[in-house]
């Protein structure tokens, strides 16, 4: 078995897997900008990205177990790394908004971008 395979790896983490780190970067970011609870704001990622996770089941369902087990993992990874980066350094109030900002659009594209060409791959396979 080769480690590095892309075969291995890819029905387990992917570009996905990016999107959902960026959900957890931009809940901690949240929760720092607000003075949130840490044990508060790593609930509520772990949870969002589970229910994320239980609405792409009931909608689409084109993802296997182990990668949707992966995806709330890597959202919580990404929560746990900004929170403590981000608590543990003194950073501004103007730096921290503009970090949510700036994150909540890569976000937002990140899943656009994907979601269309999600949708693109699927119609040139029905073809």
């Amino acid at each position: 078995m080769n480690i590095f395979s892309k075969s291995l790896w890819e029905p387990i983490i992917g570009l996905w897997s990016l999107v959902h780190v960026l959900f957890g970067v931009v809940i901690a970011l949240f929760f720092v900008l607000f003075n949130g609870s840490f044990v508060i704001g790593l609930i509520t990622a772990f949870v969002l990205a589970s229910g994320w996770e239980i609405l792409e089941v009931i909608f689409d369902g084109h993802e296997n177990y182990l990668n949707r087990v992966v995806d709330v993992i890597v959202a919580s990874v990404g929560y746990l790394v900004i929170y403590c980066i981000y608590t543990n350094q003194n950073i501004s109030q103007e730096i921290l908004n503009l970090s949510l900002w700036i994150f909540t659009l890569i976000f937002i594209l990140g899943s656009v971008v994907g979601w269309i060409a999600y949708l693109r791959y699927n119609n040139l396979n029905k073809k």
